[in-house]
């Protein structure tokens, strides 16, 4: 039995990898904050028994802490205790959002909370599994490789994408300077295709819940007898939303999806593989799905019939921002336009993730079974739309 710290254990990718050491028979002790006046044990209870209701949580343990303080204000004689005692600490407590005005919370708790950790881990003497993103590399297109981290030339997306950059630079660089072992995971957009989605309005579900509200709205017009919607060519057919302006989409550009599932699995084989020590492993899909895929998903899901048009990507940008401009003052656009600000790098730009390192430790034939029936895809849609309803 192995017995590891785990930061942010109530979060969609959290609470399943708390699940699965569990389940392997491994100690977990949650360190995290109370939220909205419940207790860290209470959240961490909930989140798991949803996950699983036949888990055993008799032995739960949970330390309420504070990122921001040393060591996370853990006294020293607990630190002592566990001196030598803990096999890593998995550290996934994160602010995800990509909001300019959220950037000075984002960079206290990615990239200075970061450095509180990697404090504790040299008290303890443990190593420390870190996880990153995909989307370290920021606004640079093209083929990313799992060794490298550059500096984008033109930059980040979003401070969440640069706090992830500044974090995995200050892991080598203590690591280096203190002999401590690391592990970084770079996962892509994680999903749960299984029973447990929940509203997880970011990454995939942030799209699709602009669609949504979307959707909503304009139904909502079209019961209304708008003659504008007329003229824009919006009507209802019976449940079916029609749609005649059609939506663009850059003809190879893809959109990686994980499930969290596999993601799980594959950041607890790698971390107990010693041939990982000190290095970076992408946590992504070897088959990702074209964006024109997606989008024939997310309206068939939406029962949405709207055309969806190959284009340059000059002509891709170009709608996008029309269409957030657009949002601004009409209010059935509002929440799609503000989805597509932040994550329309994403929809647009095309990126390559290397798994040079993930295969070496996992085996090629083991990655590549990982293919997703885009059937899959669709009702895992319907399902996250129902949890909106």
């Amino acid at each position: 039995m192995k017995k590891y710290l785990l930061t942010g254990g109530t979060g969609f990718l959290g609470s399943r990898l708390a699940l699965e050491l569990i389940k392997n028979g491994d100690a977990v002790i949650f360190l995290g904050r109370p939220a909205d006046g419940i207790s860290l044990q209470t959240r961490v209870r909930n989140v798991l028994h949803t996950l699983d209701h036949k888990i055993n949580l008799d032995n739960l343990v949970t330390i309420e802490t504070d990122i921001a303080k040393n060591h996370l204000g853990l006294s020293q004689e607990f630190i002592q205790s566990l001196h030598g005692q803990i096999d890593g600490i998995w550290h996934l407590a994160a602010n995800l959002s990509f909001k300019e005005s959220d950037r000075d919370i984002v960079h206290n708790t990615n990239v200075e909370g970061v450095r509180k950790i990697l404090d504790l881990a040299k008290k303890l003497r443990s190593p420390l599994y870190y996880i990153s993103t995909s989307y370290v590399h920021g606004n640079r297109p093209g083929p990313i490789f799992e060794d490298e981290l550059i500096y984008p030339r033109r930059g980040f997306n979003n401070y969440y994408e640069k706090s992830k950059y500044l974090s995995e630079g200050l892991i080598r660089e203590y690591a280096e300077k203190n002999s401590i072992d690391f592990i970084i995971f770079r996962p892509s957009i994680l999903i749960d295709t299984g029973e447990n989605i929940g509203i997880k309005k970011f990454g995939y579900y942030g799209v699709v819940a602009g669609f949504y509200d979307f959707r909503k709205n304009l139904v909502r017009i079209a019961q209304k007898g708008s003659i504008l919607l007329n003229v824009l060519g919006i009507r209802m057919k019976e449940r079916k939303l029609c749609v005649l302006m059609p939506f663009p989409y850059p003809p190879y550009t893809y959109l990686n999806l994980i499930p969290v599932d596999w993601a799980v699995s594959w950041m607890i084989s790698i971390s107990s593989d010693i041939r990982a020590k000190g290095r970076t492993f992408h946590i992504v899909n070897p088959h990702p799905f074209l964006i024109k895929t997606l989008l024939g998903q997310v309206l068939i899901a939406l029962d949405i019939k709207m055309p969806i048009l190959k284009s340059p990507k000059w002509i891709v940008n170009l709608y996008f921002a029309v269409l957030i401009v657009a949002s601004r003052f009409i209010k059935p656009l509002k929440s799609m336009g503000s989805k597509l600000y932040y994550y329309k790098y994403y929809m647009v730009e095309e990126n390559y993730y290397d798994m040079k390192n993930t295969k070496s430790i996992l085996g090629k034939k083991s990655v590549e079974q990982l293919n997703i029936d885009s059937r899959v895809i669709q009702r895992m849609t319907e399902k996250f739309i129902q949890t909106l309803e």
